[in-house]
């Protein structure tokens, strides 16, 4: 499979029971930055609880907003151990006014493997790292969404008692070669049961749905191929610019959506402009913009 550098992104919709002024999200706000340590010392902790071991934290950086005239917090990365897994992680918090929804997120990058980089995962490394991370995101979230309830409630504000919605991103880079040309011809000149059967596109397929599916072998033409005709809440799509595009799979449920998504990057050194970093933050920022 030759995956590479696999980013999860993690987050949680929160309406407040009644409409939110800029006055009392401002207020908000700078409570938060002027509290940072705390959402730090909360993430650290509630990782830990789920085995996390933590190596780095930016004490040394505060809250920034970004940019500096929204309401768009980013906190202190934190690097994290879990498994064979090295982490860079990161969080964020956007306070929205009137009905839209508040957003609390989080971004956990795979940077190592058992000491080296993490350029050359196959199907099984890239659906445990991505079941790690999603143990971590959660617990992680929670910690961060009980220090932001005391802040809400300290404003005269109180969230909606019902769960949070969550949506989570799950994307890797394909360092091989073909995985370019399964994109480009994706929809152009193959249909994906034709892709299925290609000699050198199916096997990419199936591992990439096995890992989308959570599946614990590969996945044939006809078993996503049935869901897409028997789901209407699952779909597959292409995203991004034509010359780069990744392919998702979305499965949007009651409570949580899940995007899972690959696309070509063949570097072999941990960036933040890789495919799978940039195009799961594009699509995060363009998925929250509906709520």
């Amino acid at each position: 499979m030759h995956a590479s550098f696999p980013v999860y992104r993690r987050g949680m919709l929160l309406g407040a029971t009644t409409e939110v002024s800029s006055q009392t999200a401002d207020a908000i706000v700078d409570r938060i930055m002027a509290a940072s340590s705390t959402y730090v010392s909360n993430f650290v902790e509630a990782t830990r609880a789920v085995g996390a071991r933590t190596h780095r934290r930016a004490t040394k950086e505060g809250v920034r907003r970004t940019p500096p005239s929204k309401r768009v917090l980013l906190f202190p990365g934190v690097d994290l151990s879990v498994g064979s897994f090295r982490i860079k992680s990161r969080s964020s918090l956007t306070v929205c006014v009137g009905r839209r929804r508040s957003k609390i997120w989080n971004r956990l990058t795979c940077a190592k493997i058992r000491g080296r980089a993490a350029d050359n995962l196959n199907a099984d490394e890239t659906a445990r790292y991505f079941r790690h991370a999603r143990t971590v995101s959660r617990a992680a979230l929670e910690g961060l969404l009980s220090t932001y309830r005391n802040f809400i409630e300290e404003a005269g504000l109180e969230l909606r008692e019902e769960p949070p919605y969550s949506f989570s991103f799950r994307v890797f880079n394909s360092r091989d070669s073909k995985a370019e040309e399964l994109l480009d011809d994706l929809g152009a000149e193959l249909t994906l049961k034709q892709a299925f059967g290609h000699a050198d596109y199916g096997r990419q397929l199936r591992e990439f749905f096995a890992v989308a599916l959570a599946c614990d072998a590969e996945v044939s033409s006809e078993d996503v191929i049935r869901r897409l005709k028997s789901d209407d809440h699952f779909d597959i799509f292409k995203y991004g610019e034509p010359r780069r595009p990744a392919l998702f799979a979305v499965d949007i449920g009651d409570s949580h959506t899940d995007f899972c998504g690959f696309g070509f990057d063949d570097r072999r050194k941990y960036s933040t402009k890789s495919l799978a970093f940039v195009r799961s933050g594009q699509l995060l920022e363009e998925y929250a913009r509906d709520f």
